[in-house]
């Protein structure tokens, strides 16, 4: 558990990061419908939940009220099965809270946690100039595709422990369940 206060000109918060607890599904699932046009990240995330996996899940608390939620779920490298990976996906932030740092906050606890995990490695499939402030960069840079066709540039990893991807490369496989988004 984790307080985390956050203040900008407009507002000031304080805020609690903590593990994802069983009676916090409801809110979580909220905040992603509240969060994208669909809720396919909602269902993505209880499908996943529901797999069994060895899932890392932050919540974002307000005065008891689930204001966010990011995910990492075990991801792969084809080329080396062994290398413990993660996935960051999703995040989301109810709307009235975005732009206020709680994304970035829990990025940075997830991050700390994988680590902490002996994850050797995160990716993530988002914006370049959000994520790499937390170190992200490009996967074309490791010779290592996403699964995914999409853009390359968007693909990002993240190692976590410095020089694991070098002389890596392959494609790196997410649960099947995200195919159908």
């Amino acid at each position: 558990m984790l307080l985390v206060y956050v203040s900008d000109l407009n507002f000031q918060q304080l805020m609690l990061l903590r593990f994802e607890k069983e009676g916090d599904i409801k809110g979580i699932h909220s905040v992603h419908v509240q969060s994208f046009e669909t809720d396919q990240e909602a269902k993505l995330v209880d499908d996943l939940r529901l797999n069994g996996l060895d899932l890392i899940s932050l919540v974002a608390e307000e005065n008891q009220k689930i204001i966010g939620h990011i995910l990492f779920s075990p991801i792969h490298l084809d080329s080396n099965i062994k290398l413990k990976m993660m996935g960051l996906a999703p995040l989301a932030i109810s709307p009235n809270y975005q732009n206020r740092g709680i994304g970035s906050s829990l990025v940075w606890k997830g991050l700390y946690i994988c680590k902490q995990e002996k994850i050797k490695s995160v990716a993530v499939l988002g914006n370049p100039n959000y994520y790499s402030r937390f170190g992200f960069e490009s996967s074309v840079n490791f010779g290592i595709r996403s699964d995914f066709n999409v853009n390359p540039e968007v693909f990002l990893l993240k190692e976590l422990e410095t020089g694991i991807l070098f002389g890596c490369d392959g494609i790196v496989k997410y649960h099947q369940r995200f195919n159908l988004l």
